[in-house]
């Protein structure tokens, strides 16, 4: 007879034994959010409005900047998304939104929302209520939990004889 905690033990087992299907959809989401908005920065808005922002936050190289964030947003979200250079991609993407956060999300909560609040409420309470923390969050669970199994990363370490995430002489048995 099984124990209540030999139970639980047992679901959080077959739980974890289906992380990759968190890990899928947390890549669809979040790659095809930052495919539409690399799309909308590249072909509905245009890079030059985009530019215009950049100035107007004090990005150096405000054109080249605006250029590489779009591109880097709509590159980097359908890879995510397919599961292709994944925890490459999310550095990418994450180091944009690290820098939406320092520069205009930090500055617009400690200008403008605990301000308005007129109470206590903690900084990180409004920060986290914006969205480029949660992005960071999601990617930094792809940087270390890697895409999942329902990916091309994956596809290709099985291909080169890899297990996901570790490196080639791990699985052949030899030395650092």
């Amino acid at each position: 007879m099984h124990t209540i905690v030999q139970r639980m033990v047992g679901a959080c087992h077959q739980v974890t034994s289906h992380q990759w299907v968190a890990l899928l959809l947390a890549r669809l989401a979040i790659g095809f959010f930052f495919v539409m908005s690399g799309y909308n920065k590249l072909c509905v808005q245009g890079i030059g409005a985009l530019r215009e922002e950049f100035v107007g936050y004090g990005i150096p190289l405000p054109w080249l900047s605006a250029s590489i964030d779009a591109l880097v947003q709509f590159i980097g979200g359908f890879a995510i998304m397919v599961g292709l250079g994944t925890r490459l991609w999310s550095i990418l993407v994450g180091v944009a939104m690290l820098v939406a956060s320092v520069v205009v999300t930090i500055p617009d909560v400690l200008q403008k929302d605990i301000p308005a609040a007129k109470h206590g409420l903690l900084f990180w309470g409004w920060f986290y209520y914006r969205p480029e923390p949660i992005y960071l969050t999601v990617f930094l669970l792809l940087i270390f939990l890697g895409p999942g199994k329902a990916s091309l990363d994956q596809v290709i370490a099985r291909k080169l004889g890899m297990g996901q995430g570790q490196p080639p002489h791990a699985m052949r048995g030899g030395s650092g």
